[in-house]
């Protein structure tokens, strides 16, 4: 903890830094505990192996009780419940949504009662499953006027944070032969262009456009809060908060042909970026 203390609080403070995640392992509670003293607001994650199906166990809803004691307020529970991965057995049933909603109910009622605020889980980048529409329709509308709020995974891909709405996209604006080049000089240790020349890279940006497209078609990308928000809204008439709890750049990722990769001087760009958006102080982009 002495690092911690020493370290990286200061450095998270210089950063502007308000939030932070913790998983409730071993440590979290000193750890969480300096959090708070140093005006830090922890996201406490309650974390099970294989979440799905199931419930919050004794353990964990005693976990729940500890750390409201000390002054924790927002608690996560479940983790992209619509993929495999986070199922017993490996893979998704047919019915999973109808599961996952049923047990985050309980756990939601759970956490509720102990006095944390629960986040509705989050779906993975891209999925259009919708646990809020999900438990209006079990008759659960009440539950979601309480302090909840919505966890959501807007990992940004290699695409730019305006992504659907950039002119690469809209339009297939061609990229120019000095930005191609900066990004091979830079020499990272892969080809941000896969092989690419400049030619070939804009006649896919050309064929590959969506003209009109609104983050209603597309919503893996940083943008997708828009995408849950009005969705919220549709809903309940309302926003909700909602809360980021994984996301960002990596470097190397290459999932949209269309863009380079995420080289280390891009994913410097664009995370810092990111963060003016969020402080509220882009000279590019909206607020989030």
């Amino acid at each position: 903890m002495g690092q911690i203390r020493d370290f990286w609080l200061p450095e998270l403070r210089s950063l502007g830094v308000k939030w932070v995640k913790v998983y409730n392992h071993d440590g979290a509670y000193d750890f969480v505990e300096a959090l708070l003293a140093e005006g830090f607001c922890p996201i406490l994650r309650i974390f099970r192996p294989h979440p799905n199906p199931g419930r919050l166990s004794i353990k964990d809803l005693v976990d729940v009780d500890t750390y409201v004691r000390i002054g924790v307020r927002y608690f996560e529970f479940n983790n992209e419940p619509d993929r495999d991965a986070e199922w017993k057995g490996g893979w998704v049933p047919a019915n999973g949504i109808d599961i996952v909603v049923e047990d985050a109910i309980a756990d939601m009622d759970a956490i509720l009662t102990r006095g944390g605020m629960p986040g509705i889980p989050s779906v993975s980048c891209g999925s259009k499953w919708d646990l809020i529409g999900k438990i209006i329709e079990k008759g659960h509308r009440d539950l979601l006027e309480g302090p909840v709020w919505q966890a959501i995974h807007n990992y940004s891909r290699n695409r730019p944070l305006d992504y659907p709405y950039d002119l690469g996209n809209q339009e297939g604006a061609a990229y120019t032969q000095r930005f191609y080049r900066t990004l091979l000089e830079e020499q990272p240790n892969f080809d941000p262009w896969h092989g690419r020349s400049l030619s070939e890279i804009n006649q896919m940006r050309r064929d590959f456009a969506n003209p009109g497209a609104t983050i209603q078609d597309d919503t893996a990308c940083w943008l997708a809060y828009e995408f849950f928000n009005a969705r919220n809204r549709r809903h309940l008439g309302r926003s909700i908060p909602i809360l980021s709890t994984e996301n960002g750049y990596r470097v190397g990722e290459n999932t949209d042909p269309r863009y380079p990769a995420t080289t280390p001087d891009l994913h410097m760009a664009q995370t810092l970026e990111a963060c003016r958006v969020m402080m509220g102080v882009s000279q590019r982009f909206n607020p989030a």
